[in-house]
């Protein structure tokens, strides 16, 4: 399904940018999403609008106009039904609405979807998931720019995100490497284990000796790449997940020549006439590192860095120590020429406003906290609020909800049609479409679903409930999930 911008037209020229958004099921939002309920995590709303508006939106104001949506099978009429409705919001988006069926949806990793699709990109590709929420101090131009410029012309521009202090069910830290006077990524390593010490390969050092390590930055997984990296998927067949097999592989490219040697070809098409233009120019001359390779004057001792990992700190001070070269796996050797490749990064520093993707129970939670900074500055008042109601400056309150007398609203994203009775009392908390609130209830730190229903009386505190569910009168619960046939307290 393709949705014209107004006009009608869609246009046959080939775009600098084609942006892919990826919307699985968000099985770590459970129990927010319900498939059975057509709850799908990309229509979630945050700050009383859905997810996935955010990232519309996003592209839009960065002028990226033509965008594949790639759905489950089962997602897919919710999904279409929102884009049509919505099409005003983004009037100059060209969205083609594809699915994948619900099983292979399920094994399928983002960088099968990718292939999968690979004959409809024809540009540089802004990889994007459904969940992402940028501040507005973070465009997207920012990162498009950084790629645009760049003059070594990177096959992939990452953008990574300061993480704050932690967040409960919050994402697990991701071990970095970076080289920050060059904005260079060299490795993810999601599998990190705390209680080990970090191994880092001799050929990096050798070109990067200077490697920042870190684990207070998380992957956005928005990325830009190169049109080239679609082909190496095709020859890369085992290449399943992007972050966690497809970009650690292309960091590798950077400071492994022998891969580089096999796969560079294919990412950079037009490296072998440049290497022979240069090996017939007349005013070519070999490198002191060529030289020194050629000549194989490597020396006696090399420095390996092993440094502890910590899952909360922030970037550790590598430990460097002196080991005979016999003891190295990698021979240290400067990278050629010939097919150079190289990964940009881009970071964004939460000095500069609050970004992360929605897929965990905290970063969702947190979100919606970040939105009443920014939208929720005036007192708010309508027709169904009751004079004695008191909501404080710093609530969000969907359309034709009514909250009656004596009831007191803190720091609350209320969505619309809801009823709140008397007396009751709500801090910190994520109310959604069509919910129930009798009188007397207390709801603080609690993300209620669409369709609940809050008995009277009823207390709580820290749970999360999944859609429809219904709290009897003078119940009380604490840090648990509310869902069909089971209802557990969250482990410490």
């Amino acid at each position: 399904m393709l949705f014209p911008n107004n006009d009608g037209a869609i246009s046959s020229k080939t775009p600098e940018f084609h942006a892919i958004i990826l919307a699985g099921y968000g099985n770590n939002l459970d129990p927010l999403v319900d498939d059975e309920k057509g709850v799908h995590k990309a229509l979630l709303p945050i700050g009383n609008q859905p997810m996935v508006s955010y990232t519309l939106q996003w592209l839009e104001e960065a002028r990226v106009f033509d965008v594949l949506f790639i759905t489950p099978q089962s997602h897919k009429a919710a999904i279409q039904h929102h884009l049509s409705s919505s099409n005003s919001s983004w009037p100059s988006l060209r969205v083609e609405l594809e699915s994948v069926d619900d099983e292979e949806a399920e094994s399928l990793g983002a960088a099968d979807l990718l292939r999968m699709f690979a004959d409809r990109i024809h540009s540089d590709a802004v990889v994007l998931p459904c969940d992402f929420v940028p501040p507005p101090s973070l465009p997207l131009n920012l990162l498009l720019n950084a790629h645009r410029v760049d003059v070594e012309d990177p096959v992939i521009t990452a953008l990574l995100v300061e993480t704050g202090e932690e967040i409960k069910d919050g994402p697990m830290p991701t071990l970095m490497g970076l080289h920050a006077q060059s904005n260079t990524l060299l490795f993810v390593d999601d599998n990190a284990d705390p209680d080990d010490d970090v191994s880092l390969r001799m050929n990096m050092l050798w070109r990067y000796p200077r490697v920042q390590l870190t684990n207070r930055l998380m992957d956005s997984h928005v990325y830009i790449f190169r049109r080239t990296i679609f082909d190496l998927l095709q020859q890369k067949d085992d290449i399943s997940s992007v972050r966690e097999q497809l970009v650690p592989f292309l960091c590798k490219l950077q400071y492994q020549p022998r891969r580089r040697e096999k796969y560079g070809p294919i990412i950079n098409p037009n490296a072998n006439m440049q290497e022979l233009a240069l090996e017939h120019s007349t005013t070519y001359t070999a490198s002191p590192a060529q030289t020194q390779r050629a000549s194989k004057e490597h020396p006696i001792h090399h420095s390996i860095v092993s440094t502890p990992f910590s899952p909360r700190s922030g970037a550790s001070t590598p430990a460097v120590e002196s080991v005979p070269a016999s003891q190295i796996a990698d021979e240290p050797e400067e990278p050629p020429s010939d097919h150079p490749i190289r990964c940009n990064v881009v970071v964004h520093r939460l000095k500069d406003g609050y970004a992360a993707r929605a897929n965990t129970l905290g970063t969702y939670f947190e979100l919606n906290r970040q939105c009443l900074r920014t939208t929720a500055t005036a007192p708010v008042t309508g027709e169904g609020i009751d004079p004695k109601a008191q909501v404080s400056p710093d609530s969000l309150v969907g359309a034709s909800t009514r909250i009656a007398e004596r009831t007191t609203v803190k720091k609350c994203v209320i969505g619309k049609h809801c009823i709140i009775g008397k007396n009751v009392r709500m801090s910190g908390s994520v109310l959604m479409d069509h919910v129930e609130v009798h009188d007397g209830a207390k709801i603080e730190n609690c993300i209620v679903s669409s369709n609940c229903r809050i008995g009277k009386n009823a207390s709580l505190r820290d749970c999360h409930l999944q859609t429809g569910w219904v709290v009897d009168d003078e119940a009380s619960h604490k840090g648990e999930r509310l869902k069909r046939f089971e209802a557990y307290e969250d482990e410490d």
